[in-house]
């Protein structure tokens, strides 16, 4: 049976059919957070335009500050809801000096505005990257 699903999804991938999605990476672990929203127009308590790996904050980019004595800076992780929308995978690039613990800073460039809509809520994050927790 596995073999007959294999052949006929390798058939339609060289007839131009589309090959199935990939299989999403599984969490190795899953804890409940405080989040944040930061972004521009900067002020004053902000770093600005660059995280502290030194990657450019620019729309588009999907990363977030983190307290890398909790999760390692470079960690892929999914968050169950941000400002960007359910379900995203982000990078932990950037720290914060009220980012401390449990507590994640979400980067998005729309705006004041959908940064205090979003306010201070709880978010699940599902680790997706071995070796970068630290209890």
């Amino acid at each position: 049976m596995l073999l007959s699903v294999v052949s006929s999804l390798m058939i339609a991938a060289s007839v131009g059919g589309t090959a199935p999605p990939a299989t999403p990476q599984p969490c190795l672990w899953k804890r409940s957070f405080s989040s944040t929203s930061y972004g521009p127009p900067w002020s004053g308590m902000e770093g600005g335009s660059f995280t502290a790996t030194g990657k450019k904050l620019t729309k588009g980019k999907r990363y977030v500050a983190v307290d890398p004595r909790v999760i390692k800076l470079g960690s892929k992780l999914t968050l169950s809801r941000s400002p960007l929308g359910n379900n995203l995978t982000f990078t932990a690039e950037d720290t914060g000096g009220s980012i401390t613990g449990r507590t994640i800073d979400i980067f998005t460039s729309q705006g004041r505005k959908a940064r205090d809509s979003w306010g201070n809520r709880r978010v699940t994050v599902c680790l997706k990257t071995k070796g970068r927790y630290h209890n």
